[in-house]
């Protein structure tokens, strides 16, 4: 079976050049036919949505397999797997995905779990346990479950049926279609080992994806993007806003907080699609890394950005366009007078759409 490999379409995403090459050199070695890479994770979404119906010998063959790195900028591996699992515009929810990374720890372990990633992989690897790990995954056909927090593998570790908020039993999850049985929210998918058939030599368009078709259509309704993916995130803030404004034994941390949050959505926000979070982020991160300015007007710049990452939130405001996208603007510009006095090397808001 391992020689079907060759049939097999791999995409990998990792932002460091040297580490990309390595990795495509290996896997080209390991036997995968069709090995494709991308610097960061907005340029895989952009892949995966040119894939649908591409032929295998085109720049964007038909994905099999994602091995991605963690850290990338502006989107990392754990935002990817996010849009795979869930977005609409993704052309197979039921991927499977590998991250790799040099920098795993336990929080991360149980962030890619929760995001419906396959497995995880620690830099650095040898030959052979890279090749044992990925034909684990390929050969692995998982049963996916849905429910209201979470879509991807199943990884309880105790099957059996389900206590709903109800207290109400529900037959085991991975025989239920979603939205057919006792909750609307809760349902598995166990589909044909489509792996198998490819890594055996069928040619792709013969192969029976109507089981694939049908869980598609069921999940269609269950979609989710990036104004979903940071409210937790956007929470965490509220928070740390909250120590900080309170005087707090924890300010250092609650500051590294928002620093870290802040940050990564500078990044992101753009690459998703909203703007808007990209320019409150970057307005709340110049606040406290200004050294001039009282504190009174740095905790209202603070709480200023904070209230509008949470509409973004709320109303999804994505683009720049409609009545919040517009109140939202007027804000920030008037934020920008504030961070003249606090931070004067802050890019402005109207700046940065000119730079970005």
């Amino acid at each position: 079976m391992d020689s079907g490999l060759n049939y097999c379409s791999v995409l990998v995403a990792d932002e460091n050049a040297s580490s990309r090459t390595i990795l495509v050199s290996a896997l080209n070695e390991i036997g995968f036919g069709y090995v494709r890479s991308v610097s960061n994770g907005a340029m895989a979404m952009m892949h995966l949505t040119q894939s649908v119906g591409s032929p295998m010998n085109s720049s964007t063959p038909p994905v099999d397999l994602i091995v991605s790195e963690w850290d990338m900028d502006p989107v990392g591996g754990l935002m990817l797997a996010k849009w795979v699992r869930n977005s609409v515009h993704s052309p197979n929810r039921l991927m499977p995905m590998a991250i790799i990374s040099g920098n795993l720890d336990a929080e991360k372990v149980e962030q890619a779990r929760q995001a419906g990633i396959n497995s995880v992989m620690a830099k650095p690897f040898t030959m052979d346990k890279l090749k044992a790990h990925l034909l684990a995954l390929l050969k692995s056909n998982p049963v996916f479950v849905k429910n209201s927090t979470y879509f991807g593998p199943d990884r309880r570790r105790r099957k059996g049926d389900v206590v709903l908020s109800e207290h109400r039993l529900m037959r085991d999850i991975t025989n239920e279609d979603l939205g057919q049985g006792t909750h609307p929210d809760l349902g598995g998918f166990t589909l044909p080992n489509y792996m198998k058939q490819i890594m055996a030599g069928h040619a792709r368009e013969s192969i029976d994806r109507s089981a694939l078709s049908w869980a598609s259509t069921l999940l269609k309704d269950y979609n989710q993007d990036y104004a979903d993916w940071i409210a937790d995130d956007v929470k965490a803030m509220r928070n740390a806003l909250k120590i900080i404004i309170d005087g707090g034994e924890h300010r250092g941390r609650a500051l590294s907080v928002l620093h870290t949050h802040s940050l990564r959505m500078v990044r992101e926000g753009d690459a998703m699609n909203y703007p808007l979070i990209s320019a409150l982020a970057r307005t709340l991160k110049a606040a406290f890394e200004g050294t001039e300015g009282n504190r009174g007007q740095v905790l209202e710049v603070a709480e200023t950005s904070v209230q509008g990452l949470e509409a973004v939130i709320k109303e999804h405001v994505s683009g720049r366009s409609g009545a919040v996208a517009y109140a939202l603007e007027a804000s920030l510009y008037s934020m920008e007078r504030k961070l003249r006095s606090i931070n004067p090397g802050h890019i402005s808001y109207s700046a940065s759409l000119m730079t970005g």
